[in-house]
């Protein structure tokens, strides 16, 4: 692995930081380094965390290892000495390679319980094939046969949707099933298990 002063990191499960996404600011190889590990020190400035959730997670982990009660601003993000082994350097988002795919979407809910399924597909074919067999076996259920049938519902179905619900209430009782076509980011780890699966296929 290549470091470079600028380049985008995040820190992985080797330290304390663990999660965080920064920025390398300086690298020391010589008699001015900080440490006395045999590996360069990597000078990175951590970004700070925009998820309550995360910053909740660094406080218990820095409260534990201190021993006592440390709050976001009581831990150091910036110029923060980091072993090779500690980050994983990310590439620019304008190297990253995409893949069209399909993602076969259903909304459902029915007298107030609702749910959400996603699934995704790489050919366009696949997905549609996904979407007719669901709907199919929501027929089968009947309930969406009796609702068409019912004036209180709306029905709207085109090439790759399909949705029916409760005019007065939508909330309480709808189906909706889509196709929707997104662009697939995919990074260097997913590219070689492919490339890896396939036998070096590409």
């Amino acid at each position: 692995m290549t470091f470079a002063i600028g380049q985008r990191i995040y820190a992985n499960g080797q330290s304390d930081w663990e999660g965080l996404f920064g920025v390398i600011t300086e690298i020391r190889t010589d008699e001015d380094k900080e440490t006395e590990n045999e590996t360069p020190d990597i000078y990175c400035s951590f970004d700070v965390p925009v998820l309550s959730a995360d910053v909740k997670e660094l406080e218990k982990r820095f409260s534990s290892l201190y021993r006592e009660p440390k709050t976001i601003e009581d831990i150091s993000l910036d110029e923060v000495i980091m072993a090779p082994e500690m980050i994983e350097v990310l590439e620019p988002w304008a190297g990253r390679k995409k893949k069209t795919v399909w993602t076969v979407a259903i909304d459902w809910s029915y007298h107030g319980e609702h749910g959400h399924l996603e699934e995704i597909c790489t050919d366009y074919l696949d997905a549609k094939r996904k979407l007719t067999e669901y709907l199919a076996e929501e027929f089968a259920g009947n309930t969406l046969f009796q609702w068409q049938l019912d004036d209180r519902y709306a029905t709207v179905s085109e090439k790759d949707s399909y949705e029916c619900y409760e005019k007065e209430d939508y909330q309480k009782n709808h189906y909706h099933i889509c196709i929707e076509r997104k662009d697939l980011v995919m990074g260097p780890a997913f590219i070689r298990e492919i490339t890896e699966g396939t036998g070096g296929a590409r």
